[in-house]
């Protein structure tokens, strides 16, 4: 099933294309979010920078392919170790004149094991749903209803996506 949302953000418009087809144009991101779980919760980190919860997210470096990127950033930011991860769209923001465009993985988490010392998020932690301080909150809801609807099933039944 592919879905393609427009949201409205503060100053910006939001695109959210989600499924097989749209898995399918991300070659041309920098940039990742990965929407990981353990267990059937999904894991976040704490940005103390902002003061918001959020999910894994960063740019790809050079000579790095975006899922590699996608599983770098999950071990960096949380210490997970991410399994069956695989792309499920990608969403662009349009501020002015420029477009943004963000790859969004889902992924499984394994195990865990000590992060990084140098790691930006200071918290990492498990939620049952999606806690009210986010950043990005309209894509992440967006986002995990797609997957509650496309992979829930899965999750719960076997801890794999």
């Amino acid at each position: 099933m592919s879905e393609s949302i427009s949201v409205d953000g503060v100053n910006e418009s939001i695109e959210i294309k989600l499924g097989d087809g749209p898995s399918l144009e991300i070659k041309d991101t920098h940039e990742c979010v990965v929407f990981i779980f353990y267990n059937s919760n999904i894991v976040m980190v704490f940005n103390s920078k902002k003061k918001l919860w959020e999910f894994p997210t960063g740019f790809k470096k050079q000579n790095e392919t975006i899922l590699d990127c996608a599983i770098r950033e999950s071990f960096e930011k949380t210490g997970a170790i991410v399994d069956n991860i695989f792309p499920i769209g990608y969403y662009t923001i349009s501020k002015e004149d420029i477009i943004h465009k963000t790859s969004i993985y889902i992924g499984n988490v394994s195990t865990f094991e000590t992060r990084p010392e140098w790691c930006e998020a200071e918290l990492v932690k498990l939620f049952d749903e999606l806690p009210y301080d986010t950043a990005a909150n309209q894509i992440y809801e967006v986002v995990l209803n797609y997957i509650n609807s496309e992979y829930r099933h899965t999750l719960l039944v076997n801890n794999n996506i």
